[in-house]
């Protein structure tokens, strides 16, 4: 839902930007530096609200995964035009195909927690925590995130 949302008024924006940084480098930017933001406090979702009753807890996580998929949004819509922007016709098949290829290499990378259990990281967690695992992986992929930009 949010997709149908925000990619609409991002392309509508991206196409008529102009600036030194281009039409679309700004909202790669702003999409990544918004998705490491939510990616570095989805971990502690709980913390954020600890003072709140028990269903406002679910809140602050529920609207932190909102502004990390409204992000990812923000970044992707820019870079799925930047194709068709940068490659001639004939190119545009392998572009888009290798395009896909690295959001499936990021969607394995969602395996994360599983792999860290299998290396030995904590996959258990007293109640109201967060495995160390589901932990790690986010401040990977926040960290990942950081230095694309």
């Amino acid at each position: 839902l949010t997709g149908l949302l925000v990619q609409p008024i991002i392309g509508y924006f991206s196409d008529r930007t102009r600036g030194r940084f281009g039409r679309r480098r700004p909202y790669f930017m702003a999409g990544a530096l918004l998705a490491t933001l939510a990616l570095f406090a989805m971990p502690h979702a709980p913390w954020l609200s600890s003072a709140l009753p028990n269903w406002k807890l679910y809140w602050s996580a529920a609207v932190l995964l909102w502004i990390l998929d409204a992000s990812i949004n923000v970044a992707m819509e820019p870079f799925r035009a930047l194709i068709g922007d940068q490659l001639s016709p004939a190119q545009r098949p392998a572009g888009y195909s290798m395009q896909s290829f690295f959001i499936g290499i990021g969607a394995v990378g969602g395996s994360l927690p599983y792999f860290l259990e299998q290396a030995g990281v904590a996959n258990t967690a007293l109640p109201g925590a967060i495995p160390d695992t589901v932990r790690y992986a986010f401040y990977l992929g926040g960290a990942i995130f950081l230095g694309a930009m």
